[in-house]
């Protein structure tokens, strides 16, 4: 019994302490929900602070949207903000919204921040060092804008950034060799500004960079061997700076490269064999270099290549024949060097070439036979036969059952008022996966569930509807090449078409005018021919038309006068001729010209 009696009594004192360790458990889990939801609630103060300071500092009233800004309503509600579940800031996406005045440094403050996207605006003043506080940040855009001053050393603290895109400012002064330490950057984009010094050789250690543009700058010095560290490089623009030295054979280690440009630099010394070993390449500019010796053989490994410029330089010797293993080569310019013997026969076996340039060189022997339908250049400074050749192949047919393809595109357009909306997402799925042939998409930096079953919306840089229309289709700087078909005419409810920054050749196809619903094109920082479609009139929604740095030619079309919602106008750097249109005078919406 006394034994009963103890055993009832310690597991009454036991189930005591239990209860007693629970309540002082739920006491101190109250306490800290409470202080964890006190310092979210303080951050997201911080965040409302640092967001009414970016309003203030960048004329928020002018801007193109600035809905429910600086009023009590959630941030996540404030046009261009994204928040967590705790309130707190971790995406600001203002691009192209008219955003003037300095970047504050207050921005510093927001410490959830993962994308940063502010390009494409009017701000000006330096790059705040407090941005380099941003510790969760993975994209930084602050590219077109007119940004002055140096890059800050600070922004080598945001060890999670995959992306830093400054192009298209005035920066000056070095490139920090902090930015070394960004081992997570995937995408570097330095182009188009004023920096000086030596490329960093710490930029060797950007282990997982895949896209580095450092073109258009006054960059010297010769180009560091350690960027043959960069493996996993896809694209290296190096061009139109005042780099000097040999070409590193070390860049031969870059066997995912697709396009190597280092054209209009002040270098010296032959072409490494080792590029040779670029087996994936796809783009090799290496014109206006100053570059001597004979073409090394080993470039005849190149296989997937289909642009070759090697035109104003001091190369000597003849024309290797392996250079006849190319067979997708398309565009193969030698023009303005000291190249001499004969044409070699092997080079017959370039069909593909759709522009060729020899001129220039004391050339013999005959041009190949397949050469002939090819836009040559200045082929009539030419002194040499076209070489005999079998009479052609008839070619493919022109027509589809004997409608052209201005009849099948005005059929497809009546057919879109009865088809169903799953009809009209494969039309689009059929539109995109031709402009995938035609632009190279193998050959993109990023071509993610491209041409696969999934929804289009997964495709890399598209965006769709609800009804699963493409509405978004942004491709910028993504390696595209070839030209633009008519065939993107069918995308019907496009809204936005960003396909700047790439390599693009050929004119802009009128069908373009099709596209009613656009508000945004963007086809600057190609390498498009041609006139200005006079059917870019037609769109009557469109708020910003960039066709800057490209190769157009012929008069400004008078057309673009009806484009009464146009905000932005950039045409520069062009070979436009004739007069300003006064139509454009008419454009009371317009901002930017």
């Amino acid at each position: 019994m006394k034994q009963r009696r103890f055993n009832a009594q310690l597991l009454y004192r036991g189930t005591l302490l239990f209860v007693a360790c629970l309540i002082a458990f739920a006491q101190s889990a109250a306490a800290t929900t409470l202080y964890a939801q006190g310092n979210d609630q303080s951050g997201g103060d911080t965040d409302r602070v640092a967001l009414t300071e970016l309003f203030i500092a960048a004329d928020g009233e002018n801007w193109v949207n600035n809905q429910n800004w600086l009023t009590g309503k959630p941030l996540s509600a404030w046009y261009g903000v994204t928040t967590d579940e705790n309130g707190r800031v971790t995406q600001l996406s203002l691009r192209g919204n008219r955003l003037t005045g300095a970047i504050p440094p207050q921005l510093g403050s927001l410490t959830q921040l993962v994308r940063l996207v502010i390009d494409d605006n009017l701000l000006s003043g330096s790059i705040p060092p407090e941005l380099g506080n941003l510790s969760q940040l993975q994209w930084l855009d602050l590219d077109r804008n007119q940004l002055t001053g140096s890059i800050p050393l600070e922004l080598g603290n945001l060890k999670l950034l995959e992306r830093l895109d400054l192009s298209g400012n005035q920066l000056s002064g070095s490139i920090p060799p902090e930015i070394g330490g960004l081992t997570e950057l995937r995408t570097l984009y330095f182009d188009e500004n004023q920096l000086i010094g030596a490329i960093p050789p710490q930029l060797g250690f950007l282990a997982n960079l895949q896209t580095m543009f450092i073109e258009e700058n006054q960059l010297s010095g010769e180009i560091p061997p350690e960027l043959g560290n960069l493996i996993h490089l896809r694209a290296m623009s190096l061009e139109e700076n005042n780099l000097s030295g040999s070409i590193p054979a070390e860049l031969g280690n870059l066997t995912q490269l697709r396009s190597l440009d280092l054209d209009e630099n002040d270098l010296s010394g032959p072409i490494p064999p080792e590029l040779g070993d670029l087996s994936q390449l796809r783009s090799l500019y290496l014109d206006e270099c100053g570059l001597s010796g004979p073409i090394p053989p080993q470039l005849g490994n190149l296989s997937q290549l289909r642009t070759l410029l090697l035109n104003d330089n001091e190369l000597s010797g003849p024309i290797p024949p392996e250079l006849g293993n190319l067979t997708h080569l398309q565009s193969l310019q030698l023009a303005g060097n000291d190249l001499r013997g004969e044409i070699p026969p092997e080079m017959d076996a370039l069909t593909q070439l759709s522009e060729w340039n020899i001129s220039g060189n004391p050339l013999s022997g005959c041009i190949p036979a397949s050469w002939r339908n090819a836009a040559s250049v200045d082929s009539e400074q030419l002194d040499l036969p076209f070489c005999p050749s079998p009479a052609a192949a008839e070619s493919g047919m022109e027509s589809l059952f004997g409608l052209n393809g201005d009849l099948l595109f005005a059929l497809y357009r009546v057919s879109l008022r009865t088809l169903t909306h799953q009809a009209l997402q494969g039309l689009d799925r059929a539109a995109l996966s031709s402009l995938y042939i035609s632009f190279g998409g193998d050959d993109w930096v990023n071509s993610d569930n491209w041409l696969s079953d999934k929804p289009l919306s997964t495709w890399y840089g598209v965006t769709t509807d609800l009804n699963g229309r493409v509405t978004r289709l942004d491709l910028r700087g993504n390696q595209l090449s070839g030209s633009i078909p008519a065939v993107i005419g069918r995308l019907s409810h496009l809204t936005r078409l960003a396909i700047d920054d790439n390599q693009l050749t050929g004119p802009i196809p009128p069908e373009i005018g099709y596209l009613t619903h656009l508000n945004s094109l963007d086809l600057d920082r190609n390498r498009l021919t041609g006139p200005i479609p006079p059917e870019l009139g037609n769109l009557t929604n469109l708020e910003r038309l960039d066709l800057t740095g490209n190769q157009l030619s012929g008069p400004i079309p008078p057309q673009l006068g009806n484009l009464a919602a146009l905000r932005t106008l950039f045409l520069d750097e062009n070979r436009l001729t004739g007069t300003i249109p006064p139509e454009l005078g008419i454009l009371i919406e317009l901002r930017t010209l």
